[in-house]
């Protein structure tokens, strides 16, 4: 055998075993990969991506919380010694951007998410129409933007329904809208449900959970006794020189609606009345036409029309002196007189 037949044997054996341990360690070497990547992830506190290997290449798989969660995964499972390079085929979750309006006693609660473009005054202003400023505990944080473009409205149409609940919440989360607590009345409950639903931008969902006690029924002395009380507390207000009723006169309407419900053998007329400004036969169309709205209202949340009479009577029975603004002030009011049944 010549010299250079030797070498070649010798070079050809040398090949044949260098590829004979390759192939018998490469199973145990993408095994120990395998194990680092794994406890890498795992150390790291990341239960959310699985890895995969194909030689030195691991790719990535999974839905991430967050983007620095993704970018932080990806930085685990390349400083594994070993690891040639990262495939990354990682989704992310979308940020959760959520609001809370909760109605709780005389009080109404805004927490989460508002976008920074003006929009956190607009909701707080909206809340405290409908509740009084004094009402609003404002814990909201500033952050953005905001899902899509009907998300702000969504937030403030969703402190529109809960001022007819007696208590509860509305919480936005995303493009989920969900609406609980205890609704004044059955009718009020399938109103809200119905006003959600048709409300609803395209691409939200919605849920409802709402209660309706079971008041006690009410004699007309003592349903004419709570809704004088009522009155006392919080009168009814319109737009100046109009009968179009204000937003924040919704929290008081809806408790006598939920009064008069408890005496529905009773007959309730709706009184009007004016301050002494102006013609006087002007102010008795007005009384009446005030008078009017207050009972549309009425039977709008379901109240029998046949129970309710409206009556406008001017500025004939005044309850203060009209010399004076606060005077006329008390005079310019609404009263009901409840009588009949039980």
């Amino acid at each position: 055998m010549t010299r250079s037949l030797a070498a070649l044997l010798g070079v050809l054996l040398f090949i044949a075993l260098t590829l004979f341990c390759v192939t018998r360690h490469a199973p145990r070497i993408a095994e120990r990969l395998a194990a680092s990547t794994s406890t890498s992830l795992s150390e790291g506190g990341i239960d959310w991506a699985d890895v995969h290997l194909e030689g030195r290449s691991a790719t990535l798989t999974g839905v991430a919380p967050s983007l620095a969660e993704r970018e932080r995964a990806i930085r685990l499972v390349s400083s594994v010694g070993g690891i040639g390079g990262v495939v990354d085929r990682l989704d992310v979750l979308p940020p959760v951007f959520e609001f809370i309006a909760e109605r709780r006693g005389d009080k109404v609660i805004l927490t989460g998410n508002i976008p920074k473009d003006g929009s956190k005054a607009a909701v707080i202003g909206r809340a405290a129409t409908l509740f009084g400023a004094d009402a609003v505990v404002d814990r909201i944080q500033e952050s953005g933007p905001a899902p899509d473009d009907s998300w702000v409205n969504m937030a403030r149409r969703g402190i529109d329904l809960i001022v007819s609940l007696d208590s509860g919440r509305v919480r936005l989360r995303n493009r989920d809208v969900s609406l609980s607590g205890v609704a004044l009345s059955a009718q009020e409950q399938q109103r809200l449900s119905f006003e959600l639903l048709e409300e609803l931008p395209s691409g939200y969902t919605s849920r409802l959970d709402i209660s309706v006690p079971a008041p006690g029924v009410l004699t007309s002395e003592g349903c004419s006794t709570k809704v004088r009380e009522l009155m006392q507390a919080g009168g009814i207000a319109f737009e100046t020189d109009s009968a179009r009723l204000r937003p924040e006169s919704s929290p008081v309407l809806n408790e006598v609606v939920a009064l008069v419900k408890r005496c529905p053998a009773s007959r309730i007329e709706v009184r009007g009345h004016t301050d002494s400004l102006g013609d006087a036969a002007l102010n008795v169309t007005l009384s009446r036409q005030r008078a009017l709205a207050v009972a549309d209202y009425l039977i709008g949340r379901g109240v029998d029309a046949r129970r309710i009479a409206a009556r406008g009577l001017g500025e004939t029975r005044p309850i203060a002196t009209n010399r004076t603004q606060r005077g006329r002030a008390m005079n310019r009011r609404i009263e009901f007189e409840i009588a009949g049944g039980a």
